[in-house]
């Protein structure tokens, strides 16, 4: 998954067209990157442009795991800011 955020309070994720697997061969699955995505047989399979804003992602959260009771904006987009900082800290820029 990738996450991009114009601002602070909107942005997307980035899925992949295949199911999750350790089979690096697959290329489409470890890399969300839409110049790549698009050239997969499945883009869109799971939703258009293999593209989610937040509001769908919650959705998503909602409709999968209701009883984690997650919120995307609570519980997770902090957590990736952290590792953001983290990545930029490790780059040493």
């Amino acid at each position: 998954m990738c996450v991009r955020s114009h601002d602070q309070r909107e942005g997307y994720l980035r899925t992949s067209s295949e199911e999750y697997t350790f089979d690096l061969s697959k290329s489409y699955v470890h890399l969300t990157n839409h110049c790549l995505q698009k050239h997969s047989p499945d883009l869109g399979k799971y939703e258009e442009g293999n593209t989610l804003n937040f509001e769908q992602f919650q959705q998503y959260l909602d409709d999968k795991v209701p009883s984690a009771k997650l919120d995307f904006r609570k519980h997770l987009w902090p957590r990736v800011k952290v590792c953001w900082v983290g990545v930029v800290l490790a780059s040493g820029k």
